[in-house]
């Protein structure tokens, strides 16, 4: 089973790709400042998931590690609990000052706006996860995003649940609901390989 910072990890991974890869930028509201414009949503997205967390692997201690283009970004693990079949961890991110760079090159400065919550569940499916598994990520709080004198300040309450399935084919089914920034979600995507 995986260390608790490495689910936190690789779950925010799969939120950042789904939110990036699917979020229509064209029809998201204003969060704070004037309206978003098409493709800063998405940029918005990535450049936070490009923050993703680097810190250590036991996911035991607060720890604040440095953001790819300065700023940091703090984890204080609220509570882990591992069976011999899952793992949930809930933790809060602190960003200050973190800067990220969007899939389209625009770089985002992110503060939390005090924190944003994220709780994960991994569920594996099979023998020691031989079969695939289950996530469930769940992210709440709020960030506000900076560039080029221009800012938004975004509530974010979003639920990604992930089916991870090794055979008969790989495929992952994702829905990913809530909010972010003013705009409603619900999409479902199945990704084979």
């Amino acid at each position: 089973m995986r260390s608790p910072s490495s689910v936190l990890c690789l779950a925010l991974t799969l939120c950042g790709l789904v939110a990036c890869g699917d979020t229509n930028p064209s029809t998201a509201p204003a969060a704070s400042d004037p309206v978003l414009q098409a493709g800063e949503l998405r940029s918005i997205l990535s450049s936070l998931e490009s923050t993703v967390w680097t810190g250590s692997d036991d996911g035991t201690a607060s720890e604040t590690v440095a953001c790819p283009l300065g700023g940091t970004v703090r984890m204080t693990p609220l509570r882990t609990t591992t069976t011999s079949s899952g793992t949930e961890v809930v933790a809060r991110l602190t960003h200050v000052k973190c800067r990220g760079t969007g899939e389209d090159g625009r770089v985002w400065t992110m503060n939390s706006r005090p924190s944003l919550d994220v709780g994960v569940r991994v569920q594996s499916v099979g023998s020691e996860g031989s079969d695939g598994f289950d996530l469930e990520l769940t992210m709440r709080g709020a960030m506000r995003f900076e560039r080029e004198g221009r800012r938004f300040d975004c509530s974010i309450d979003v639920t990604v649940a992930s089916q991870a399935r090794f055979s008969p084919s790989a495929a992952v089914t994702t829905r990913f609901t809530g909010t972010g920034c003013g705009e409603r979600v619900d999409e479902t995507i199945t990704v084979t390989f």
